[in-house]
């Protein structure tokens, strides 16, 4: 006879293309130790694997789907749109969503009990979607700032609730988890200080770069379109990684706010928008869940 310890939650952050990993921890999960959680918490990229598991596919089914996508199924459901709230088109991850998880299915129909979690810029709240249209909780979990379009309800403004927790656990503990696993795939720096002299800098022969440069994109003719694109996807590249870096403070705070009772970090070889490179995530996942292997054990229901 198994002993109830409580709701076990499995909390999936976010990370772009690094969140395949969550496919293979989730192997481990049920390969090696044979049980589903309770309830799924997730964000961003965490909110996809969480919803189609907590659906009914299986880590093998997540798996196969993952490995379909190659660099031209990544263009082509990544849709570069650029606009004034998003760079890609959010309508063509929406429809793969429906056309997988169903128009019409709600959250309170799944197999396992599931949160989205995304942020509404209007309110200043962090909003843990429990209930209501599962994919379009999906949509606004992923709504990364700057990438894709927010979800524009006129009050309400929802963009990824890794903005404010890219590993949700606090969201865990509010829906009534007693014992949390977090798997986070967003490298963590800590916090490093150092006092500097900016003459050290302005002396190293380098300038910065100034107005005028910014100013010669303005006057660029149409046929130089290209050079702009390129400029776009730089200043866009500073910005991901600026928020990478914030990501990764926020992670460190509240992870030790919380205090999960395991937190599978996954060391991820791949870039966030490498959505091609599916197998190498995934191994990774598999890898750190393993190492993790005996503190999960000791979570599970006692026999």
């Amino acid at each position: 006879m198994k002993k109830d310890r409580g709701k076990l939650a499995l909390v999936l952050g976010g990370g772009g293309a690094r969140g395949y990993a969550h496919i293979g921890v989730l192997k481990v999960l049920e390969n090696e130790l044979g049980f589903k959680p309770d309830l799924v918490v997730a964000c961003s990229m965490g909110s996809i694997v969480g919803g189609f598991y907590s659906y009914g596919f299986s880590p093998s089914e997540m798996e196969s789907l993952a490995l379909q996508m190659d660099l031209t199924q990544t263009l082509r459901l990544l849709t570069p749109k650029p606009g004034i709230s998003g760079l890609i088109d959010g309508k063509r991850p929406l429809e793969f969503f429906q056309k997988m998880l169903g128009k019409d299915t709600n959250i309170e129909e799944l197999n396992i009990e599931y949160a989205a979690v995304a942020y509404d810029l209007i309110g200043r709240q962090e909003l843990v979607f429990n209930r209501g249209n599962l994919t379009y909780a999906i949509r606004a979990s992923i709504s990364i700032p700057g990438v894709f379009p927010p979800l524009d309800f006129g009050d309400v403004i929802l963009v990824d609730g890794g903005v404010i927790d890219p590993v949700p656990a606090t969201a865990a503990k509010l829906l009534g988890a007693d014992r949390i696993i977090a798997v986070n795939v967003l490298p963590r720096y800590g916090i490093n200080l150092e006092v500097a002299d900016m003459n050290k800098y302005l002396m190293s022969g380098n300038t910065p770069q100034n107005e005028e440069k910014r100013t010669l994109l303005k006057l660029l003719p149409d046929v130089k379109i290209d050079i702009k694109r390129k400029m776009q996807i730089n200043a866009v590249v500073v910005g991901m990684t600026s928020i990478g870096v914030m990501e990764a403070g926020i992670i460190d705070l509240n992870l030790q706010r919380i205090n999960p009772d395991v937190v599978i970090d996954v060391d991820v070889p791949i870039k966030s928008h490498e959505f091609y490179k599916a197998r190498q995530a995934i191994d990774a996942g598999e890898e750190a869940a393993l190492r993790q292997l005996e503190n999960i054990k000791k979570l599970l229901p006692i026999v």
